[in-house]
């Protein structure tokens, strides 16, 4: 996270990355997943399922030892229920985009341990219940800390008129989906503020809402540009 402190506010950027690694198989499989991923990569898990396939099959996605998913998807590829003759093998791809894939986390995903599965209809309520096979482990690497440093969010000037449209810039060294922009109240005594009510914008489509009309999120990457804080906001406006 990035922060620029002007004379009545903290505007702060969050930014993320991209790419991966080879995957491995084995015979008899149900799941094949890259074992390593970097920061807001895309992620595209392929199953084959050795049981008779129905519309109620599901890949989740799972912080290592955890029962409830992270992102989840129907086999067909929908998020919540499958017309299509039922796949027996294929696969889903994990992403910014509609369908919406969130359950307990967002894209990009944290850095940490994951697990990858194909399961059988549990109602479709994200738990480890009912699987098929066995999952397979992946990596979500972490940021490295220079990549942040060297980016750089900052207001068009110093000091704005109450109601007056607020432009920022940002430049980065590489940009993900959901990258966003916030303004936050100049807390001398808070050295990360948060305040869920703060305006704030995605990065990559100019807007509070994103690109996607399903889930509102934004899939468009940005490495550098301008957005705008004005009455087009949803909410917390003016500020």
């Amino acid at each position: 996270m990035l922060y620029y402190r002007g004379m009545k506010s903290i505007i702060l950027i969050l930014f993320c990355c991209y790419a991966v690694e080879k995957s491995s198989a084995t015979a008899n499989q149900t799941i094949t997943v890259n074992r390593q991923y970097k920061f807001g990569q895309t992620i595209v898990v392929k199953f084959n399922n050795p049981e008779p396939a129905l519309t109620s099959n599901w890949v989740g996605i799972f912080p290592k030892s955890a029962d409830e998913c992270a992102l989840r998807l129907l086999t067909c590829g929908d998020s919540s229920s499958c017309t299509e003759e039922p796949r027996q093998d294929g696969q889903v791809t994990f992403s910014a985009r509609d369908p919406r894939v969130s359950y307990k986390q967002w894209i990009p995903l944290k850095p940490g341990n994951y697990e990858a599965c194909l399961l059988n209809d549990n109602g479709f309520t994200g738990y480890k219940d009912n699987l098929i096979g066995q999952c397979e482990s992946f990596k979500i690497k972490s940021l490295k800390k220079k990549k942040l440093k060297k980016s750089r969010v900052w207001p068009t000037k110093k000091i704005f008129s109450y109601e007056e449209s607020i432009t920022v810039r940002f430049k980065g060294t590489f940009a993900v989906p959901n990258q966003w922009i916030a303004i936050y109240a100049d807390d001398p005594d808070n050295k990360y503020p948060f305040d869920e009510y703060a305006p704030w914008i995605y990065s990559g489509c100019g807007t509070d809402y994103g690109n996607q009309p399903q889930s509102q999120q934004c899939s468009i990457r940005r490495k550098k540009g301008e957005v705008e804080f004005n009455n087009t906001l949803h909410e917390c406006w003016p500020i």
